[in-house]
């Protein structure tokens, strides 16, 4: 104290202050989950500032034994937000120590009240959502019961990886196997305080998923362990429910609608208050029956002819706003770039298949026409065959994904793009879904070859994936200058 001048206390004290966030009248039930054209990278990402910052506070987890009176982490700050490839997660957690130790397997007694430290637990952090979608019920909160289950997004300090677990109370853990989880993330640990970003598709094919889709209320829940106090096990800070809420898009019609209803609302007032003048002007013996709307007299200046033109105008631009309302949607080329870019970032509906033969034969089944049916050998170029999938929609197509190491490749086939076959429109489109990709760190190549157009995604910028399909799709060396292209 005697060392800091008032002065210089009371700049601390604001600096502090600045520092908080807002107060809320009200704690925070939800995560609003914001729509956004691509979704977040990293956690630094300026797509996270389109999101609500919620904030939950945790309790201790003082139910089953063995019980934990003093929980560590005291709150969770959460944000999301979501597109057609997927929900992306973020959620922060306060935490002095990066514990990574690895005992998973030490006890403690029931009822113990020692605070610990230093202990060689890992931190530990964990995401739940009821594996079934239900509107009556929901799983205990502490990890599901033996009824109903829980899918949880689980992260430990010892093998920094995320994994997806189904359980059913806690014990009764189930790892989903590697080629079944649909999760992608890391966790970062930065003074003091953890950072978990989790991208995953909003659909998965997997029953025991969480499925998400605009203006569902998703369960929420979260467990967390400070490894270094002792917290290992049942001993942990819990949450009870809250919910993530995908805002769903503002359709057309909310925009259009309202005027138009009110200006009709205004000519039917006009009617009722010319009726009622008209009434009046009997009654108190001004003349002696009402005149109809539609009359050969002069106008007195009873706005007659407003009104008639008004209800002319209102009624003739009904089906004008119709066609707005109905077309106002995104245009063919917007929706074909979304379209591919979903395919390309989907984990599931993929046929996992490395056999060509096989997976030819997969995809004819499900509908796939045997001339688009194809997934050509790039082995040369060093990408192996991982799996296939119908392309989606009303065109006749398939798309086949190939691995190098960890980066994801696929090739797209499909009958025709938007632009109904003219080669000006066509060439758009392909331009169009070329330009799609950037800033999502892939890119992609579109051509024509015997009436079928692909559209070939990777890694990189377009002069990597230009290269690549050169040297994996045409069979010739790159050669230097970008001429070739």
């Amino acid at each position: 104290r005697d060392a800091i001048a008032i002065e210089d206390r009371w700049h601390l004290i604001n600096f502090i202050r600045s520092q908080w966030t807002e107060q809320k009248e009200f704690p925070d039930e939800a995560i609003i989950a914001a729509r956004v054209e691509n979704l977040p990278t990293n956690a630094n990402d300026k797509a996270w500032a389109k999101a609500k910052p919620a904030r939950f506070a945790t309790l201790a987890q003082i139910i089953e034994p063995p019980r934990v009176f003093f929980r560590s982490v005291k709150y969770v700050n959460a944000h999301a937000v979501y597109s057609d490839q997927g929900i992306a997660m973020k959620f922060e957690w306060d935490d002095r120590s990066n514990s990574t130790g690895k005992d998973l397997n030490n006890t403690y007694k029931d009822r113990d009240t020692k605070v610990y430290r230093d202990t060689k637990h890992p931190d530990q952090f964990a995401v739940q959502f009821p594996a079934k979608a239900s509107d009556k019920v929901r799983p205990y909160f502490l990890l599901g019961d033996s009824k109903r289950a829980v899918n949880t997004w689980w992260w430990r300090g010892d093998t920094d990886k995320i994994q997806e677990i189904n359980a059913k109370g806690y014990g009764a853990f189930q790892t989903q196997k590697g080629e079944n989880t649909q999760i992608k993330g890391n966790v970062t640990y930065k003074d003091g305080r953890y950072t978990m970003v989790v991208h995953r598709p909003l659909k998965t094919s997997d029953k025991a998923d969480v499925q998400f889709a605009p203006g569902d209320w998703v369960p929420i829940g979260f467990n967390a362990w400070d490894g270094a106090r002792g917290e290992i096990g049942q001993r942990r800070a819990v949450s009870t429910w809250y919910f993530v809420f995908l805002e769903p898009e503002i359709p057309a019609q909310a925009h259009v609608l309202p005027p138009i209803l009110f200006f009709i609302t205004l000519g039917m007032l006009g009617f009722l208050i010319r009726s009622t003048k008209e009434n009046h002007l009997v009654a108190t013996g001004v003349q002696d029956a009402v005149k109809p709307l539609l009359s050969d007299a002069p106008d007195t200046g009873n706005g007659r002819k407003g009104i008639i033109i008004g209800l002319i105008a209102v009624f003739a631009a009904i089906p004008l706003v119709h066609s707005l309302t109905t077309s106002s949607g995104p245009d063919p080329v917007h929706s074909q770039i979304k379209e591919h870019q979903a395919i390309t970032s989907a984990t599931s509906g993929f046929t996992k298949e490395t056999n060509a033969d096989v997976l030819r034969a997969a995809l004819v089944q499900a509908g796939v026409p045997s001339a688009l049916a194809k997934a050509p050998d790039l082995s040369d170029a060093h990408l192996k065959l991982v799996g296939g999938m119908p392309a989606p929609g009303d065109r006749s197509g398939g798309a086949f994904r190939y691995k190098d190491h960890d980066n994801l490749w696929t090739l797209q086939a499909i009958t025709h793009l938007p632009g109904g076959g003219e080669a000006d429109e066509s060439r758009h489109a392909g331009h169009a879904i070329l330009r799609g990709y950037q800033n999502k760190g892939t890119s992609s190549v579109v051509w024509q070859d015997a009436g079928v157009y692909y559209v070939f995604t990777g890694p990189g910028d377009v002069g990597d994936v230009l290269d690549r399909t050169q040297s994996a799709i045409f069979g010739t060396t790159p050669k230097a200058g970008g001429a070739h292209h």
